[in-house]
């Protein structure tokens, strides 16, 4: 049961890491670099990775026999606390980002200017669209996170 739940693990995170080098090839970190002022989209990236580590690295431990069923549930628990917290962070950017946005685009603009007017709603689109890929991250990584708990509840469970 633990080396399938390993061979999971491993294809889910080859899949996730092969994800991550098209997205770097293609330029997609260094748009999101460049546009999520709040960086928190690398925070969310980090917090995953780290867990996701952490759980790939008990699996193998518990299909070798070395890890004791209390350290899984610590892992499980901490991780679940960590997952739940990825949408929150992503929220927060959102929110972060859309403020930003509105002060930025709104502030000083007079109801006779409508030539700035639709400059700004230009902005104000590209702007939220940016402050949705932080809940956007934040919920990804979230819903991968809660795969590996997941499993990892099964091993705990037929331990």
């Amino acid at each position: 049961m633990e080396k399938k739940i390993f061979y999971k693990w491993t294809f889910l995170m080859s899949l996730i890491l092969f994800f991550t080098g098209i997205s770097f090839v293609t330029g997609w970190y260094m748009n999101l670099y460049q546009l999520d002022i709040t960086k928190l989209s690398f925070v969310i990236f980090a917090v995953f990775f780290f867990y996701s580590y952490k759980i790939g690295v008990s699996f193998f431990k518990s299909v070798k026999n070395k890890a004791s069923t209390d350290y899984l549930k610590s892992l499980r628990s901490i991780a679940s606390d960590r997952c739940h917290r990825l949408p929150e962070l992503g929220m927060l950017g959102t929110v972060i980002g859309l403020i930003y946005v509105f002060y930025s685009t709104v502030h000083g603009i007079t109801p006779e200017a409508t030539a700035q007017m639709l400059s700004s709603l230009g902005t104000l689109s590209i702007g939220i669209g940016t402050a949705l890929l932080t809940t956007a991250t934040g919920l990804v990584c979230s819903i991968l996170l809660n795969i590996q708990i997941f499993w990892l509840e099964q091993i705990i469970n037929n331990k």
